[in-house]
């Protein structure tokens, strides 16, 4: 079912009250963003539907700015570190590129307001903005071409395949797909069909299909 509460992938710990505060600031800028977009969000609304004063919100960030890059921050290095540690333990890369398929998957269609901030709003919002939104994406990249190249060393992908053209590629596809289904409406529906999504995603990659 599709939630609106990306609480886990903030990584943030409920240690003292302020960082139950800068918690608080951080999960409600999520959704006004994602809802309203970067330029119609102000400081003043994220601050009152924080129950924080404006003063207040401004003790943990410098500026509407320094909030925003702070989301893409935390959330992509959050998902990335979430990404690194599953795969840490597996033996084979079609195993990882099929985990990271689904965490990427189910994280953008299970949180829609996290797909819309991160692979909409963030585009729109300033040349700032989007450069570091870029660096998450490129090192999400990255690790999928690593996971192609470790497949080509054991004859397991396609050795014609160039890594970094097809790590993009791939994550292509699954932005398109994510963002196709919060234009219409279904991601839940793109959610329970990911399995058939992934078979057909990787048929291009793998000798005999992915195992």
């Amino acid at each position: 079912m599709l939630t609106d509460r990306p609480v886990g992938f903030l990584g943030l710990k409920r240690v003292r009250v302020k960082y139950d505060k800068r918690k608080k600031i951080l999960e409600t800028a999520l959704r006004i963003f994602a809802d309203k977009g970067y330029h119609s969000t102000s400081v003043g609304e994220i601050a009152r539907r924080s129950r924080i004063s404006k003063g207040g919100l401004y003790f943990y960030f410098s500026s509407k700015e320094d909030l925003f890059l702070t989301l893409i921050d935390e959330l992509g290095n959050s998902i990335i570190e979430r990404i690194e540690s599953k795969i840490s333990v597996l033996d084979s890369a079609s195993k990882k590129l099929e985990t990271i398929f689904e965490e990427i998957l189910t994280l953008f269609t299970r949180y829609g307001s996290i797909a819309r901030f991160m692979l909409i709003e963030s585009c729109v919002a300033n040349p700032v903005i989007e450069e570091e939104r870029q660096k998450i994406i490129d090192k999400l990249e990255s690790i999928v071409a690593e996971c192609i190249r470790e497949g080509q060393s054991v004859g397991q992908i396609r050795e014609e395949i160039e890594p970094d053209i097809a790590a993009s590629a791939l994550a292509g596809a699954v932005y398109h797909l994510v963002i196709s289904g919060l234009a219409k409406g279904n991601l839940d529906e793109l959610y329970r069909k990911r399995e058939s999504l992934k078979v057909f995603v990787f048929f291009f990659l793998f000798k005999g299909g992915i195992e």
